[in-house]
């Protein structure tokens, strides 16, 4: 996929200091060069001339902020109720709270609630072999 410079300026534009920053200096690496050097010139047009310039320093502490509260909020466990039910009820419960958590972002909420669910259907298939009437 080639960089289109022309939509990139026409964004750039129009994108506040604070996703400039990100692309700028603090994901930098995660965008093409031309992609952080036009970022870098529009902030200079507004008169941000690095990454130490109070405006450039204000957001990339709040987007590091951001990126800490979503890490921690993906970390939140899961409710021992809703493991308790997915458990019991492996079925509609367990799949629709698994899926209100990760709409939410809570990936470690997410998994558990799968572990939940898959930890009983392994239970029920291991029951039912144990029910199969073998040698007859």
């Amino acid at each position: 996929m080639k960089f289109d410079v022309k939509a990139a300026m026409a964004r750039y534009k129009d994108a506040g200091v604070d996703e400039l920053v990100r692309i700028a200096f603090v994901q930098s690496a995660d965008f093409t060069q031309e992609a952080v050097y036009l970022a870098r010139e529009e902030l200079h047009g507004r008169g941000v001339d690095g990454p130490n310039h109070p405006l450039a320093s204000h957001a990339a502490a709040a987007l590091h902020e951001k990126d800490e509260a979503e890490t921690t909020h993906a970390q939140l466990p899961a409710n021992a109720l809703v493991l308790i039910l997915s458990f019991i009820f492996a079925d509609l419960f367990a799949i629709v709270a698994a899926l209100l958590y990760s709409s939410a972002g809570r990936k470690k909420a997410t998994a558990q609630t799968w572990k939940a669910f898959f930890g009983w259907a392994a239970r029920l298939i291991v029951f039912g072999l144990f029910m199969i009437p073998w040698g007859k």
